[in-house]
């Protein structure tokens, strides 16, 4: 909410961003995102002929997990999706791979200046690289979470020689540029041997309390999406009780 124009708890299009995840029997994924770059899009996994919500269930996979066994959360997979446009209501027609690992570790998040000590939190921590072999990834995303706080750190991690979207001299300007922002604490390197250096962090640990006791109505987001006229319609909300 920080900016000129931007506000706090108003979903400001073009500069906001979100992700919708979606829990279902074994696996937690992203189903669709958005930011002030590419916009809106969906996630789906493998899946043919119109696009149905069991698509975005395992889609940009996070976690897998055993339904009799939910706290041990670690492991791996490969992943095959593919993001659409919004808008597009049938399948693609090729799915691409993505390397899958998550734990649960400890993790220390740092205070800005001012607001106190770093402190530990248990984190959730999911990192999505780009097709099926660590050792050769372009880029990875990492994600974490925590019980506290949901979302709480995000990593953009780009391979030092370059990629298909990336010249090498471009990531070196890009990891330079972040580096100087001491934006987020240090991380270590993705596993997996690729030569990969971090080209963009946001950690959301400053949280300002609700001017209303019950706490703020979350979903104002979700509310942004259901008013576009692309919008799915499996987003739509629920009818009202009788």
């Amino acid at each position: 909410g920080s900016g000129p124009g931007r506000r706090f708890g108003v979903f400001d299009r073009g500069s906001d961003g979100g992700d919708i995840a979606i829990l279902s029997p074994g696996a937690i994924s992203f189903g669709a995102t958005e930011d002030g770059g590419t916009g809106f899009a969906l996630w789906v996994g493998e899946c043919r002929g119109p696009l149905t919500t069991a698509a975005l269930s395992q889609s940009w996979i996070i976690a897998q997990f055993d339904p009799q066994h939910p706290g041990l959360l670690a492991g791996e997979t490969v992943a095959r999706l593919n993001g659409l446009p919004a808008g597009q209501a049938a399948c693609p027609n090729r799915f691409n791979a993505a390397f899958t690992r998550w734990r649960v570790a400890p993790f220390s998040y740092r205070a800005a200046p001012g607001q106190g000590a770093p402190f530990t939190l248990t984190t959730l921590v999911s990192e999505h690289y780009s097709g099926a072999n660590p050792a050769t990834a372009g880029a990875v995303e990492r994600f974490y979470f925590s019980r506290e706080l949901g979302g709480t750190r995000w990593e953009a991690w780009r391979h030092a020689g370059g990629n298909a979207r990336f010249s090498a001299a471009r990531v070196v300007e890009q990891a330079a540029w972040f580096a100087s922002t001491g934006r987020c604490s240090a991380a270590e390197t993705p596993a997996g041997g690729a030569p990969l250096v971090l080209i963009d962090c946001r950690e959301w640990t400053r949280i300002a309390p609700s001017a209303d006791r019950a706490g703020d109505r979350p979903g104002f987001f979700i509310d942004a999406i259901r008013t576009r006229p692309d919008a799915p319609p499996f987003f739509a909300p629920p009818p009202a009780p009788n």
